[in-house]
């Protein structure tokens, strides 16, 4: 496989106290890579370094051919005072690379995601299901190359989780899109990646690296009843339980 991004011997400090110890790994072409980790171990860091958002760190970060990074962050960043539709052609305005048939595809993003009816609505009118399909409209209108995930579900119930994590599931295998989801759960790690890196407390060191080998046409649901997720769920408790 092709590497779209390596990752070599990565340190961040904060005020002088090490927060990142020594992290190495690569993302291949269309991976769906998770980063596992208790709270406050510096996976959100990992991926403001990779954004460019963070700049103080030592290590190396390779991006090959330069690719179009669209991050979604733990909270929806959605901005109040414009509506659905704008919201979601905000990447598109930013970026400069507002064309006839990006915004047809937001238009089908939409209507897939049932709110198309919304269009011209404010977003306070929008469910919290609602605004995470919107922030993944936004962050797939730009048509990234590498999609950075923090969290995104971390707010929504169950029945929500379940539902937006299959929708952005779907749309990234159809795209092959280069991944990273950052999560402290387990089992959301476990149905969404190809590979799940486990991280240990801070100072974060690479604690494992577990190979997810489950159905990918399968619904999350479907997943969670196979033996596989079962054998994976209880390695991966073992690892962290360590």
């Amino acid at each position: 496989m092709n590497k779209c991004l390596e990752i070599k011997n990565l340190n961040k400090y904060f005020d002088k106290n090490l927060i990142i110890d020594n992290v190495s790994f690569a993302l291949d072409e269309g991976e769906i890579l998770a980063i596992l980790g208790p709270s406050g171990c510096g996976k959100s860091t990992i991926l403001n370094i990779i954004s460019g958002l963070e700049k103080d760190y030592d290590g190396i970060i390779y991006l090959k051919n330069n690719p179009n990074i669209s991050y979604m962050f733990q909270e929806d960043a959605l901005l109040n005072h414009l509506n659905v539709y704008k919201n979601a052609s905000l990447g598109l305005i930013l970026n400069h690379t507002r064309t006839i048939s990006s915004f047809k595809e937001i238009d089908n993003m939409l209507k897939e995601y049932k709110l198309i009816n919304y269009k011209d609505k404010n977003i306070n009118s929008l469910s919290g299901g609602m605004k995470k399909r919107l922030s993944l409209i936004r962050a797939l209108a730009t048509n990234p190359t590498l999609l950075l995930l923090d969290e995104p579900f971390s707010a929504l119930d169950f029945y929500s989780r379940i539902r937006v994590s299959d929708d952005v599931l779907k749309k990234i295998r159809t795209k092959k899109i280069s991944t990273i989801i950052i999560t402290h759960d387990i089992e959301e790690a476990i149905y969404f990646a190809d590979r799940i890196i486990i991280l240990t407390k801070k100072p974060a060191k690479i604690k494992k690296v577990i190979d997810v080998n489950i159905d990918k046409k399968l619904k999350i649901m479907d997943k969670r009843k196979t033996e596989e997720f079962n054998q994976l769920l209880d390695d991966i408790w073992s690892v962290l339980d360590e």
